[in-house]
């Protein structure tokens, strides 16, 4: 009976929910509208190293090859949350961990732990990098920003390794990331 409701007291404890210190709604995507259109976006803010929608959206193998007509175009909305330790980030993607790095000011530097996926049968190991990042967090940022977003910039998959043909190590395809700022609820 003791150790019943010892381990009652141990699964009862501790479950507090620690809220996020920012919270982001993105869209992370590599259509050939949505990328046109934000890289104009950026160019008119003088986003670093943004001229043309290749320079937010591209493909690229590891002998330099264009791969754009290999890579799947997509664009999937997420939530992103930041968890805040001096100006280390730790982020959760959906309520999961995803990627950790550093956030001065309004400029944040990530990078993902290296992932597996099973894609038809082999094994692909892909990262995700940022690549000039920016985040509002609080709006003392708004004039850095084009439109309505508080969070924008360029995140990078690469294959890491991979068994498969269609993703060989080395390629890196790149994906603009926009989004705005949401309201944490306690």
């Amino acid at each position: 009976m003791r150790l019943l409701f010892l381990v009652g007291l141990t699964v009862g404890c501790g479950t507090e929910e620690v809220l996020p210190d920012a919270s982001f709604s993105v869209t992370i995507t590599n259509k050939d509208e949505d990328c046109a259109d934000l890289a104009s976006d950026m160019e008119s803010a003088s986003w670093p190293g943004v001229e043309t929608k290749a320079d937010v959206c591209s493909c690229v193998d590891s002998n330099g090859e264009d791969c754009s007509e290999d890579a799947r175009q997509s664009s999937e909305s997420l939530s992103y949350d930041f968890f805040l330790e001096g100006n280390t980030v730790a982020i959760e993607v959906d309520g999961q961990p995803f990627a950790s790095g550093s956030f001065l000011g309004c400029a944040l530097s990530y990078e993902s732990p290296v992932w597996l996926e099973i894609v038809d049968g082999a094994r692909v190991n892909w990262q995700v990098q940022s690549v000039d990042v920016s985040a509002d967090t609080s709006g003392a940022c708004s004039e850095d920003f084009p439109g309505a977003y508080h969070f924008l910039g360029i995140e990078e998959v690469v294959i890491v390794e991979s068994d498969s043909l269609d993703y060989p190590v080395g390629r890196t395809v790149r994906k603009v990331i926009h989004g705005q700022r949401r309201t944490i609820e306690e």
